[in-house]
């Protein structure tokens, strides 16, 4: 039996063996218009691929759910394989085909090839099966149709093929002769003389390797290249490939390091794949991203979708994370990011579904990656995928800045402190970026919102915490100063300091902002008692709740507390 690239296939066909033979004829059929069907550069699932072979689409059995997608090249050298055997299974008559059927000397015959070129195009989408003719002989056999169909969709092969012709003795000697040539002239260049010598001669470069693998072990032959490891040494593919992301041309260090231009670019690749596969690639999956023919609807946008006044800005806010804003005026990076302008929900939903179907699509080529043998194609592909989810990430987080500046300054009155509540709010909102799930029906902005106010809480915690000793003794002398006894003043401390433990502990994120700014925790005078609180309505207005709901959630909240802390300890965090 033929080795099959999909184990899905090769299940298949095990399964179609025991069809009737009316349904295994018209699978053979069906195997003829699929070649026909499939398109270069394009990936299949393989419930596809069963629906267009069998008629019915295939449910039940881990093998019909594979995550991985059939390529072109495998379809076509799986196809053909698939019809051959299953016609083994099988009587065909040459009668009951109603069209004119060629054997594969008589394709040779009529295309001037040889029979192992007849081999090759089966491997390449020229579908055949065995049929039994009129002297009782079964003979592998392809009918009209399929001869037509493959030389129409390779021409150029076929007419390569026609050109066959067999090395005569002058032209063999002629072919050692140079290849001698080169062996005197450049000794470390065997590749490149195999090239340039099959360019000359007008042959395949196989043929000229097989003529110098026999003049080289041939006693009489002159030809002594040097043959050189295929592997490069780790320490030398580093090199090379950072001299080549310094711009240095690939005939440049062919010379620097004695290698052959595939060389170079076997390991130029290699270290593309060795970094690729050290980046992590996370994103929000959605089942739609599986379906078949989602490619052109999820990363082309509507007609009319991203019109001219709407379209985001490209020439603003180009990189986030190099903007400095101590360089320049609160007012002038403003000015800046206003000129970007806002998206609209169905704007925003299609940036974030393509951003996180881009990522998919790279993941999903990662996890193919060959460690020793890279693709070139598919480290492009990867990279391409990833530069385009960035531009879309920075689209997204362009049109929300303005929302971190107007957050920003509810936190703060000095203009000083602004230019670090920005820069903490832009790393937040991209952290939201990466973690928000468009599915949901909201915007980006409302969760940023949360993220944003989390992350000043937590800048605000770390700003107020100093060290037990220096606060004691600070609070002692305020105390004495204020005549306020010492042992209240350390019970209070001492609640203080053990209540942020228990509520990281104990409440959730959004409970523990609550509490702490409704009981003045993070924003207090020295100990007097007097507490700088916010009311309900003010973190609603924050926290964009109502102030239904934020009084709900501090309720559950003080609940959690209470029933870890003690009775002095909670008195002491819900008084004066």
């Amino acid at each position: 039996m033929a080795r099959f690239i999909s184990p899905q296939l090769q299940q298949l066909l095990m399964q179609a063996k025991f069809a009737p033979e009316k349904k295994r004829l018209q699978q053979l059929d069906a195997c003829e218009a699929l070649v026909h069907l499939i398109q270069p550069n394009h990936e299949y699932p393989f419930e596809f691929i069963c629906f267009h072979i069998t008629g019915y689409r295939p449910h039940g059995g881990k093998e019909f759910h594979a995550d991985k997608l059939l390529s072109y090249n495998e379809l076509l050298s799986d196809i053909p394989s698939y019809a051959v055997q299953l016609s083994r299974s099988m009587r065909i008559p040459a009668s009951s085909v109603p069209q004119k059927v060629h054997t594969i000397d008589s394709l040779a015959r009529r295309f001037r090839v040889c029979r192992k070129t007849i081999s090759r195009w089966r491997q390449r989408g020229l579908v055949g099966c065995y049929i039994v003719f009129s002297d009782g002989r079964i003979r592998l056999a392809f009918k009209d149709s399929s001869v037509d169909l493959y030389v129409r969709n390779n021409r150029h092969k076929v007419l390569k093929g026609k050109k066959f012709s067999h090395i005569s003795d002058t032209e063999r000697q002629a072919i050692s002769d140079r290849l001698e040539r080169w062996s005197r002239r450049c000794p470390n260049h065997r590749q490149e003389a195999i090239r340039r010598t099959a360019r000359r001669f007008k042959r395949s470069a196989e043929t000229i390797r097989t003529i110098l693998n026999d003049a080289e072990t041939s006693s009489y032959g002159n030809i002594q290249f040097k043959k050189r490891s295929y592997s490069i040494p780790l320490h030398q593919r580093q090199e090379i490939y950072k001299q080549y992301q310094n711009n240095i041309p690939i005939f440049e260090l062919m010379k620097r390091f004695d290698r052959s231009k595939s060389n170079i670019y076997r390991a130029i690749n290699i270290e593309k794949a060795a970094q690729l596969l050290d980046v992590e690639i996370s994103y929000i999956h959605s089942p739609d991203f599986d379906e078949t023919g989602t490619q052109a609807r999820f990363l082309n946008p509507e007609p009319g979708l991203f019109a001219a006044d709407c379209s985001v800005n490209q020439n603003h806010g180009t990189r986030l994370e190099e903007k400095k804003l101590d360089q320049y005026s609160i007012n002038t990076y403003m000015k800046d990011i206003y000129q970007t302008p806002l998206l609209a929900a169905t704007q925003e939903k299609f940036l974030f579904r393509r951003y996180n179907y881009l990522k998919y699509l790279a993941d999903r080529l990662q996890k193919n990656i060959n460690r020793k043998e890279p693709s070139a194609r598919t480290l492009n592909r990867i990279r391409l995928y990833l530069h385009k989810a960035k531009e879309d990430k920075d689209k997204l987080i362009r049109s929300n800045l303005r929302l971190v500046v107007s957050i920003a300054r509810r936190h703060t009155r000095n203009e000083s402190e602004m230019s670090e509540l920005i820069s903490e709010g832009n790393m937040a909102l991209m952290n939201s970026v990466e973690k928000f799930d468009y599915k949901r029906g909201v915007k980006l902005s409302t969760y940023a919102t949360w993220a944003v106010v989390r992350r000043y809480a937590t800048l605000r915690s770390q700003q107020n915490r100093r060290p037990i000793h220096e606060t004691t003794d600070e609070l002692l002398e305020v105390a004495h100063d204020m005549r306020v006894r010492d042992n209240k003043v350390l019970a209070v401390e001492s609640a203080r300091m053990s209540l942020e433990g228990v509520m990281a502990e104990t409440l959730e994120d959004r409970e523990r902002t609550i509490v702490k700014e409704h009981y003045g925790l993070i924003k207090q005078t020295e100990i007097t008692g007097q507490r700088k609180a916010k009311s309900l309505r003010q973190i609603a207005e924050v926290l964009g709740l109502s102030k239904e709901r934020v009084r709900k959630i501090e309720l559950f909240a003080l609940q959690k507390l209470r029933k870890v802390l003690t009775r002095e300890q909670f008195d002491l965090l819900t008084q004066g």
